[in-house]
């Protein structure tokens, strides 16, 4: 090959060596997945990926009083405080539906030992009474049972992420 030739091929532009429709594939492809990465990672900062503890709830209704129990394993409960924000998801609704209640730690029951079972008591205030977070109004004439779960940290999702990183550059 002389060199006519080979300042020929130099002076011709990647565009004009790959055919334009797999130019223009390529373009779309490299800027939806830079859309893409960018939304994974805007998510991650904004979206709220709660540290909760979770257990058994069990709501008795007396004469316009409500009396909840939150029934945990061991593992965290230390961590828990008085004010702490708690959702509790009834069996008897569906939550997808119907939503969760809102409540919040009142004390542990018991002065904070756990039950013959090895679980701990937390006794819980709903902050709206039997009214859900979408605005629907429970029975207080069926005994609610279901899950609870104790807000124990408000966090990001990018916090999830980041934290066992930083705690390896830390050490």
């Amino acid at each position: 090959m002389d060199n006519s030739n080979r300042d020929l091929i130099i002076e011709q532009s990647v565009e004009d060596l790959i055919p334009m429709q797999h130019t223009s594939l390529l373009k779309w492809t490299l800027a939806t997945l830079t859309i893409f990465i960018a939304g994974v990672i805007i998510l991650a900062c904004v979206f709220p990926y709660p540290k909760t503890l979770k257990g058994n709830a069990i709501i008795s209704c007396e004469k316009d009083s409500y009396k909840v129990f939150l029934y945990l394993s061991p593992e965290g409960t230390g961590e828990i405080r008085a004010g702490m924000p708690v959702h509790i998801y009834t069996s008897n609704y569906n939550e997808y539906t119907y939503g969760y209640l809102l409540g919040k730690v009142d004390s542990f029951v018991d002065d904070g030992k756990p039950n013959d079972n090895g679980l701990y008591c937390i006794r819980i205030t709903l902050c709206d009474g039997l009214t859900t977070n979408y605005g629907y109004r429970l029975s207080d004439k069926l005994f609610l049972q279901g899950t609870g779960e104790v807000v124990v940290k408000e966090q990001r999702l990018i916090h999830l992420i980041i934290e066992p990183i930083a705690s390896i550059f830390n050490k």
